[in-house]
């Protein structure tokens, strides 16, 4: 099973609208939602969603043209092929795309002129009747990341955002992780590591690491290591925090 597929995700209140928006984007190109934008903070199964939609058209379609790349690569490249006076030929290339996936956005945030040269990609995908699916951590309405002059080019398109997960999520995903890691929890174990106010599936996915790192031979983990592993998760969370509000 690919680790980046909608099977793999799991779904809830928190992601349900993205996650039906990128199925329905993925069984159908440039149909319902074009652009998709799908929004929400680091670590809650963006990057997740666009790589699983990939997954599905090359499945479905493997002459499909795809085109999956963070925001800042694909900068880096315009920008070199402006210099290498090929910036036309360049540009030209995403006529042929059937599918282009821009991860984090929020990169071209403050850089106006290269918000335009994206703009102009963008619009051209479009335009061409190819779908195009875009993520970032910021809200695009009434953000910098999308200009007043792009959006109209988002009129027949959907923004989709991701919340932080609930308990029933974190339930979801606890289970999922450990079964991957080939531990072993119990209802009571699972219960309460969905006690701890996770930001995000990824903080989620580290301390299911700490456990089989730290876990005895087997499967089957003690109350104590459980009890430990969210307590490390607390230091580690607190120390986060500080960190983002010192500006380190």
């Amino acid at each position: 099973m690919n680790e980046y597929d909608f099977a793999t995700f799991q779904v809830g209140k928190a992601n349900k609208l993205a996650f039906m928006a990128a199925e329905a984007v993925a069984e159908s190109l440039a149909g319902l939602y074009n652009p998709l934008f799908i929004y929400g903070r680091s670590g809650l199964g963006k990057t997740h969603l666009l790589k699983a939609i990939e997954t599905y058209v090359k499945a479905a379609n493997p002459h499909a043209i795809t085109l999956y790349s963070k925001c800042a690569a694909l900068v880096e490249s315009l920008v070199k092929a402006q210099k290498n006076k090929s910036a036309d030929s360049f540009m030209r290339s995403f006529q042929s795309i059937d599918l282009l996936l821009l991860d984090d956005m929020h990169v071209l945030l403050g850089k106006m002129a290269t918000q335009s040269k994206i703009r102009e990609i963008i619009e051209l995908c479009v335009n061409s009747g190819h779908q195009v699916v875009l993520s970032s951590t910021e809200e695009p309405v009434g953000s910098p990341v999308i200009d007043w002059s792009m959006r109209h080019t988002f009129d027949k398109g959907l923004y989709a955002d991701i919340q932080r997960p609930d308990a029933e999520l974190i339930k979801k995903v606890v289970i999922q992780k450990s079964k991957h890691a080939g531990l072993d929890l119990s209802d009571s174990q699972v219960d309460l590591i969905a006690r701890l106010d996770f930001d995000n599936i990824r903080l989620i996915e580290g301390l299911i690491n700490w456990i089989a790192a730290n876990a005895a031979s087997g499967p089957v983990v003690s109350s104590s290591l459980i009890n430990d592993a969210l307590e490390y998760m607390r230091i580690y969370c607190r120390q986060e925090k500080a960190r983002l509000f010192l500006g380190k």
